[in-house]
């Protein structure tokens, strides 16, 4: 073996070499690296003498020499640029390229994450680095966060003790003691992200709360408020460092609202809280009216004004006549609202609930009518009063007597199974199924129904609504219609019936939602899954649209090579775009019925797991 300079024009691919096909995303890094080294390898080409005189074919070192002829062709080396090469001609040229193929071992994702760390430590700028390795500058940023973290945090994602997602949770913050100090909790429990990071700041409140969407950041940030970025959070936030001049703001923008409603003519206003009073108010409800001549006048006046503005075009005076429209809409929809109206008389003694949405909008409930303003209920109570008066039972004895009738029951319903089923069933099925409030029971019992399509993506393609749908039309048709008639109806079903309506009644109440400020999963050991014998296989399957496309590039590689082999994986790698990649592999895993580990349903630890999924996320 003799080492020689050899010109880059005189390097050919050598047609024995084992590797037939080559990533153009990987030659693209590679040729980065190679500009970085200021175009020398690190390691020299082993070539071997070909047919015409003076060239030679790369034996080892393919992609290298293809990175070069792109760096070749695109004027950044010239054609005779000097390559040191091993000349080899005592070795069998097939082996040699099998064993360089078969022994290179890929760069680890924490080797790059140290490798971008010492060059920023030698003074690297991010967009220094990012042109270097051909990666945007968010990406930079986000690997060199990772690298930052306590080398302890490193080793337990090596060791496979903490996740990806995790190890992204870490690095919201610098302080290594304290990510060390989370990490021994981890020793003993599961943090999920969320609460990895909400451990690492010692704050509660997400930029993402719906607090501080509706204050605004910028508004935040303006009154000298800060935030720790996380680098990794979906939305691009993060932790609120200054909750105390949110509350202020809030406090100042909610008093505008309260002026508003005030100004409305409704009797009071106010955030509803988790005090469930409110379900048991009288509510009073819009009414149709007509609107007079002289305003359908005017919405006519209006509608000619808008259908005569020039608002197509993007000159000028389109723009201009654009905002005029918008503005004449607004008053528009603002007269067509008044078709439905609140009697003023009934309004002076109710009021408006409102509520701050997830994203971060105001929900506006109306018509709820305080027991102390309600005239309705204070005609009750003076009549009542006018009874005692005349000789009737007070208060003070309506709730000693009451109370002793309430122990009774309470007596009776403990040794009376039947009963109890009857009205546990009948309880539930006020709620979910009649929808009606909890007054109707005399079981002081909360149910919530979970409105699972709300969390959906694409609630139409949902076998399991669909499936509650249809058993919900079955129930209807043999329930009574009047829910006053129900409580009697159930005492003369048998335990068979009164079971499968508690099933039917109970179901929507389930909630294992993960969603995105929660600490632990619902159902985290698949307890009741398990117990259902839950397979979503059955129920879910895996699509360009309802996952693919919701994952990264990197992630769809991934669980096709994993499922498919490296042939598959390579097909996706060459795809032309992420979609196009999502459509690949929806086509590659059709009919392997796949499921991400967030939908498998575990298995007790003492069960045969040999028949489990292999685990691609």
């Amino acid at each position: 073996m003799t080492i020689r300079e050899i010109a880059l024009s005189n390097l050919l691919p050598d047609p024995l070499n084992v590797r037939k096909s080559m990533n153009t995303a990987d030659l693209a890094i590679l040729a980065a690296s190679i500009r970085a080294t200021g175009f020398k390898l690190l390691q020299n080409l082993v070539v071997r003498p070909a047919e015409t005189k003076g060239d030679f074919f790369v034996t080892a070192g393919g992609r290298r020499l293809a990175a070069l002829l792109r760096l070749a062709e695109a004027g950044e080396i010239k054609p005779d640029h000097k390559i040191t090469c091993s000349v080899r001609t005592d070795a069998d040229p097939v082996a040699l390229s099998l064993i360089e193929n078969e022994a290179r071992a890929s760069m680890t994702p924490l080797d790059q994450f140290a490798a971008f760390k010492a060059l920023a430590d030698n003074g690297a700028t991010v967009e220094q680095i990012a042109n270097t390795f051909n990666e945007s500058v968010p990406t930079v940023q986000k690997r060199l966060a990772l690298a930052n973290v306590a080398p302890e945090i490193l080793d337990a994602h090596l060791q496979d003790v903490i996740s990806v997602p995790q190890l992204q949770a870490f690095a919201i913050t610098e302080d290594h003691e304290r990510q060390k100090a989370v990490l021994s909790l981890l020793r003993s429990e599961y943090y999920s992200p969320t609460r990895i990071r909400s451990a690492l700041t010692n704050f509660e409140m997400a930029t993402s709360t719906p607090a501080v969407r509706f204050v605004g950041l910028e508004a935040y940030k303006a009154a000298g408020g800060a935030v720790i970025t996380d680098l990794f959070a979906d939305d691009g936030g993060g932790v609120i460092v200054n909750p105390e001049i949110i509350g202020k703001l809030l406090d100042e923008k909610l008093e505008a609202v309260k002026e508003k409603i005030a100004a409305e003519g409704w009797a009071w206003s106010e955030m509803m809280g988790d005090n469930s009073d409110y379900y048991n108010w009288r509510r009073i409800y819009s009414k149709n009216r007509d609107l007079s001549d002289k305003e359908y006048a005017q919405l006519e006046a209006w509608e000619a004004e808008m259908a005569a503005l020039p608002i197509e075009g993007d000159k000028p005076e389109n723009i201009a006549a654009l905002a005029e429209h918008d503005r004449i809409s607004e008053l528009y929809e603002a007269l067509q609202d008044k078709k439905y109206s609140f009697d003023p008389v009934e309004m002076a003694y109710s009021g408006v609930f409102y509520t701050i949405r997830t994203d971060g909008e105001l929900h506006f409930y109306h018509g709820y009518i305080r027991p102390e303003d309600d005239p309705e209920r204070l005609k009750k109570v003076s009549s009542a009063q006018a009874e005692d008066t005349n000789g009737g039972v007070s208060q003070t004895l309506r709730e000693d007597l009451t109370a002793h009738k309430n122990a009774a029951m309470i007596a009776l319903m403990a040794k009376d199974a039947n009963s109890a089923l009857v009205a546990v069933v009948h309880r539930f099925l006020i709620s979910t199924h009649y929808g009606k409030c909890c007054d109707l029971s005399p079981l002081d019992i909360a149910i919530y129904s979970t409105n699972t399509t709300t969390y959906m993506k694409q609630p139409e393609s949902s076998k399991a609504y669909d499936a509650f749908e249809a058993i919900k039309i079955e129930m209807g048709e043999m329930l009574p219609q009047n829910v006053d008639d129900l409580f009697e109806w159930l005492l003369d079903q048998n335990k068979t019936t009164l079971l499968a309506l508690l099933a039917y009644a109970t179901a929507p109440s389930i909630k294992v939602i993960e969603t995105r400020n929660q600490t632990s999963a619902p159902d985290k050991n698949d307890q009741l899954a398990r117990a259902l014998n839950l397979d979503m296989r059955d129920w879910w399957t895996p699509t360009a649209d309802s996952y693919f496309r919701q994952v990264s590039r990197n992630e769809i590689q991934r669980t096709v090579g994993l499922l498919k082999g490296n042939d598959a994986e390579r097909e996706v790698m060459q795809s032309s775009s992420k979609a196009d990649a999502a459509k690949l592999a929806e086509k590659i895993l059709k009919g392997t019925k796949w499921l991400p580990p967030l939908l498998q349903v575990s298995k007790p630890v003492n069960l045969d797991t040999s028949d489990e999924m292999p685990d691609a996320a």
